[in-house]
């Protein structure tokens, strides 16, 4: 091919079709794939993902900054989630439930009906009512049925 001054270049390549994915090399699975997508037990999730589940469940991705630069970390957040963490993994183990996602969602979804929370309520909101009660009803069966 040449262009309008006469230089020649060579012809631009005509690929298959096949697009590979952007930093993936040939053989290797995207990050992106069903398998990724599968949650680990909770008793793990946090070494695998790089955060808490309380973080995820209640959509605190912002928090995440502040928890992991303690001198930001002026109103203890830190803290509370591993509180509400360790509460919920506690409740787990005592009735005998699946370490796994749902039996976190269960757990604080009873709490939400137990505390009549309003299931548009601001998650930062719902998030520090749950705190307030684990706190107030620490060493004791989290709700009674």
């Amino acid at each position: 091919m040449e262009d309008e001054r006469g230089h020649a270049f060579p012809a631009p390549e005509v690929k298959d079709g096949k697009v590979e994915s952007e930093g993936v090399f040939k053989g290797e699975k995207p990050l992106d794939t069903p398998d990724s997508k599968i949650e680990p037990p909770l008793s793990v999730y946090e070494q695998i993902k790089g955060e808490p589940y309380t973080i995820r469940y209640f959509g605190l991705t912002d928090w995440l900054y502040f928890m992991n630069n303690p001198q930001f970390d002026v109103s203890g957040l830190k803290d509370q989630v591993s509180k509400v963490e360790q509460f919920v993994k506690n409740e787990i183990e005592r009735k005998s439930l699946m370490d796994s996602s749902e039996s976190y969602r269960s757990i604080i979804e009873n709490i939400k009906v137990k505390l009549k929370i309003d299931p548009l309520q601001k998650s930062e909101v719902t998030f520090a009512k749950i705190y307030k009660f684990i706190k107030r009803i620490r060493g004791k069966s989290a709700y009674k049925k």
